[in-house]
């Protein structure tokens, strides 16, 4: 696959401005690497209102409509480095994440820098999950918790999700692919996939610097949810990530963190996979493999995480 795109007829990502950079990996990554979307019996387009009243672009995925009420919503934010990906870069993982764990998608199309610059993605993160909190009618009403799952820079955001917001529905699982979870990170996988495994050091200074040009907003835990304090109230997690990836030793950390904290952690490795692995399906077939470990693995957590929450309610009752 590295061959491949190292063949492909493109210029170099780095140096190029925000919309050549995005319409570069719409080309190359997306329509060469990418499964199709599968078809849905729901996918439908909506509009969620920020407090200043302008709106944050959502798309709903569902395999069937309406949904049983006793499924969660999970909510899927892409990846992109914080520049890139949108509702359609992202769209065949998003559907795949409906169909593989049954349950109703809402991805995320939060603002991207340049021009806005941290903490912008952040804050639409966490307006998207409260809107889902709301029980809003486009949804479909009555859904026992919330599953938050993200790719990449939309890894971190579902971490930061979990650990910053409050909401009414429970939050039944943290779905971190290949995330970056600190972006002061140096050292270890940082320099060891540097060059030559698609997500390169150029590239990830680039994303940090159009994102986080502020140095002191890069300790922040709404930008490094590494640097969270308190992990223990966080909601079970999936960690995946890949063997050749540059952000891999942060996710390492991170799962390592939450399970000091007693979170309940379950961790896969991709072996032979780079960074995006989940987005490469159409040429990488044991990326399609982990993907639906994966996915097995987090409704399983969810599964547990919804039994201890009514058992912990029966016995509060009694």
């Amino acid at each position: 696959m590295l061959e491949m795109m190292a063949n492909l007829d493109r210029p170099p990502l780095t140096g190029l401005a925000p919309e050549q950079l995005q319409a570069v990996i719409q080309a190359t990554l997306v329509q060469n690497a990418d499964p199709a979307r599968q078809d849905l019996d729901h996918i439908k387009d909506v509009a969620i209102k920020r407090a200043d009243g302008s709106a944050l672009g959502g798309r709903l995925y569902a395999p069937r409509w309406p949904m049983p009420p006793d499924h969660p919503v999970a909510v899927f934010f892409h990846g992109g480095g914080y520049m890139t990906g949108n509702l359609d870069t992202h769209q065949a993982l998003a559907a795949d994440v409906a169909a593989f764990l049954d349950v109703t998608v809402l991805a995320v199309d939060y603002r991207l820098a340049p021009p806005h610059t941290f903490p912008a993605a952040a804050d639409d993160a966490l307006v998207a999950l409260s809107w889902v909190d709301s029980d809003p009618p486009e949804i479909g009403g009555g859904f026992p918790g919330i599953i938050l799952c993200g790719d990449s820079a939309g890894g971190a955001l579902a971490a930061i999700c979990a650990t910053s917001a409050q909401t009414s529905h429970p939050l039944l699982c943290q779905w971190l692919m290949y995330a970056s979870v600190d972006m002061a990170a140096t050292g270890g996988s940082m320099d060891e996939f540097a060059e030559g495994y698609l997500l390169t050091g150029d590239m990830l200074a680039t994303f940090r610097d159009a994102y986080l040009p502020a140095l002191e907003d890069r300790d922040d835990p709404l930008a490094s949810p590494l640097n969270v304090v308190e992990l223990s109230g966080a909601p079970p997690a999936m960690i995946f990530t890949c063997e050749l990836d540059p952000l891999r030793d942060q996710a390492r950390l991170y799962a390592a963190r939450l399970i000091e904290a007693g979170v309940n952690v379950r961790y896969r490795e991709g072996k032979g996979l780079v960074h995006g692995a989940f987005t490469h399906r159409r040429i990488v077939a044991s990326a399609t493999d982990e993907l639906r470990r994966c996915a097995a693995d987090v409704g399983s957590l969810a599964a547990e995480e919804l039994d201890h929450l009514h058992r912990s309610h029966g016995e509060a009752r009694s």
